[in-house]
């Protein structure tokens, strides 16, 4: 069947044409983001912090964060150790009850694909699939601003774009991505 040709390989009379943007999935985020096929001297927040990472983390396949204890910098605050939560869209936090959840309290860096809503994949891995009931964190304060989530009083997560800082193309990073 047409679906089980990976899209690169697609004539362009099949569903998804070769030039067409592929379906973008989380894991493809995590296996970029842990393998940082990223232009890593660019990186930014979308508040325009930079970001060095010097450490992604861990890859995490239970439930919680997708990255534990990762080291990463931001301006020129000193390093800090946390977990990275990645998303497709910014609505991904509030989405999946991140927010408030105890699992998420270390978060340090929120990743998304894209942060203008109209252009984002649409996220779709249910919300109850990787997170507490919400009731778990009362304790805890949340900012309802999809960009500028707050899990511990005072402080604030930083949220970047990863789409901006890829590599390559990800046309071109699909094939790697797949394999």
């Amino acid at each position: 069947m047409w679906h089980d040709i990976p899209f690169y390989h697609r004539r362009p009379n099949s569903r998804t044409s070769f030039f067409e943007q592929p379906p973008l999935r989380e894991r493809w985020m995590q296996q970029i983001w842990i393998h940082q096929r990223l232009r890593r001297d660019a990186l930014r927040t979308v508040d325009a912090v930079p970001v060095h990472v010097l450490h992604p983390g861990f890859w995490n396949h239970c439930a919680g964060p997708d990255f534990l204890r990762a080291v990463v910098q931001l301006g020129d605050s000193p390093a800090r150790t946390g977990d990275v939560e990645l998303d497709l869209s910014k609505a991904g936090w509030q989405g999946h009850r991140h927010a408030g959840n105890p699992d998420y309290s270390k978060v340090i860096l929120r990743v998304i694909w894209e942060a203008s809503e109209s252009k984002a994949a649409p996220d779709s891995r249910p919300a109850t699939n990787r997170t507490r009931p919400p009731s778990a964190a009362k304790h805890l304060t949340v900012s309802t601003d999809p960009l500028h989530s707050v899990v511990r009083p005072g402080t604030e997560i930083a949220v970047m774009e990863l789409k901006p800082f890829l590599e390559a193309p990800i046309l071109e990073l699909a094939p790697w991505l797949d394999s």
